[in-house]
């Protein structure tokens, strides 16, 4: 998928089989500190919801994403401080759901990598302590 700024984004998945994939309050935990590692450097949360055996997340991808992503690609530590709603600004009123798939200059390839690595590693971290 290509994500976009300026655009929401419902993202979800669930485990194979439908098998959990958070079996205690602190997997829940964990994966919420993933999400803001990977996640709000570039994107707001509006929205989450983390199931037994899936996740949903609503992002709108902020416009200045790309700034913050030239700035982690230098090696500079972008803030990732949030509130209790995992937002990092205020509001938006212009929001828009992209249906084309069109590829444009503001695309966000670090984010999309960063959602690959965050399933990925709290995979690696939920099998070995199951």
């Amino acid at each position: 998928m290509i994500l976009e700024n300026d655009n929401l984004y419902h993202i979800y998945n669930q485990g194979n089989n439908r098998e959990r994939i958070f079996f205690n309050r602190e997997n829940y935990l964990f994966f919420l500190k993933k999400i803001r590692t990977h996640i709000l450097p570039y994107a707001d949360v509006l929205a989450w919801c983390l199931m037994p055996n899936h996740f949903h997340l609503l992002v709108y991808v902020r416009d200045n994403a790309q700034d913050v992503a030239s700035t982690a690609i230098q090696g500079e530590t972008p803030d990732t401080t949030c509130g209790a709603t995992l937002s990092r600004t205020t509001s938006r009123t212009q929001t828009s759901f992209p249906l084309n798939g069109c590829r444009s200059n503001n695309t966000v390839p670090i984010l999309n990598k960063n959602i690959g690595i965050m399933q990925a590693s709290y995979t690696r971290a939920i099998n070995i302590c199951k």
